[in-house]
């Protein structure tokens, strides 16, 4: 019934990146849905619960409905990452993540995998992954989803997106992961923590 999603990141000072998840939306009615007006997040995000901590507010929707809730939010923890060649595809939020789940299931605790396709780095199972090189972050173009906090950290100057190969982890100190509910910075892991892999039989 709900075949798309935005999980929108909500502070008591109100939600956060509203207009880029709006942008979202907007891309999902063109494609899937042309034609039809798209709904107006902030039009049925009203009244804004408050909140203590970070929530999550998780908008699930169609062509003519949608639903919301909301959820406290803590971060995962991560203390490996595997690097996994694998054709995935998820261009667009959807709530049909069956290829990305049988994945999630094969991992153990503290454990997380970032996709590359034909050797280029892709994303994680939830997020964007950006790579720091002593100086600036980096975002591989060869993205699976264009999350919101990747494009408004993109537009802002905070990273910079590049090609990045297997090969070339070496050429960076850090690995850290994105979202909308993450941060730059805030989720971060020495390159010595990522290990190669061949492919998803070696997980």
């Amino acid at each position: 019934m709900f075949p798309f999603f935005e999980s929108i990141r909500l502070e008591k000072d109100g939600f956060r990146l509203l207009d880029y998840h709006q942008q979202r939306v907007r891309e999902v009615f063109a494609h899937f849905y042309p034609g039809v007006k798209p709904f107006v997040l902030r039009d049925i995000l009203v009244p804004v619960p408050k909140v203590e901590g970070r929530t999550k507010c998780r908008v699930r929707y169609g062509e003519r409905a949608y639903d919301i809730c909301y959820e406290s939010y803590t971060m995962r923890r991560i203390d490996r990452v595997k690097i996994v060649e694998a054709k995935i595809e998820y261009p667009y939020k959807a709530t049909d993540r069956k290829e990305l789940e049988s994945v999630a299931g094969m991992l153990k605790d503290g454990e997380m995998v970032v996709f590359s396709c034909e050797g280029c780095i892709t994303d994680s199972l939830f997020s964007n992954v950006i790579f720091f090189d002593g100086k600036k972050w980096i975002t591989p173009i060869t993205y699976l989803l264009n999350g919101v906090k990747r494009r408004f950290c993109l537009d802002k100057g905070i990273i910079e997106e590049a090609p990045i190969m297997v090969g070339d982890l070496l050429s960076f100190s850090h690995i850290g992961f994105i979202n909308a509910m993450i941060d730059v910075g805030e989720l971060v892991l020495p390159i010595e923590k990522v290990e190669v892999l061949h492919g998803l039989e070696n997980l």
